[in-house]
């Protein structure tokens, strides 16, 4: 729900660049989950894996109880870059912050 309220948001400010992904976001509102959140989705679904680890590492370090599934995402960025030691550690402080999130229990659990 957060994240299609961040992308509701972003469309009424209309600072959405659909060549470059969002413009402008971040220089409103720096510390705003969601849009870290978005930006970093949008950045993994690109194959920008970097950029991807960085904004979900800013939700992670600043916000960890705002989203169970920036923990699964950033474990898939970690696997598609061959950093397979940060998986389960990430997984498992997911784990601890949301103990009844059942997709986290279900991934930890498998790796």
């Amino acid at each position: 729900m957060e994240l299609v309220y961040a992308k509701s948001r972003i469309a009424k400010c209309q600072l959405v660049d659909h060549g470059n992904g969002f413009l402008g976001v971040l220089d409103k509102d720096p510390y705003s989950y969601m849009y870290h959140l978005e930006l970093g989705e949008s950045a993994r679904a690109s194959g920008r894996l970097e950029e991807a680890q960085q904004h979900f590492e800013f939700v992670e370090r600043h916000y960890p109880d705002a989203a169970p599934g920036m923990y699964l995402s950033l474990a898939a960025v970690y696997r598609a870059q061959g950093n397979l030691s940060k998986v389960p550690e990430i997984l498992e402080k997911g784990r601890r912050v949301f103990p009844n999130d059942q997709a986290i229990a279900r991934i930890a659990f498998r790796d």
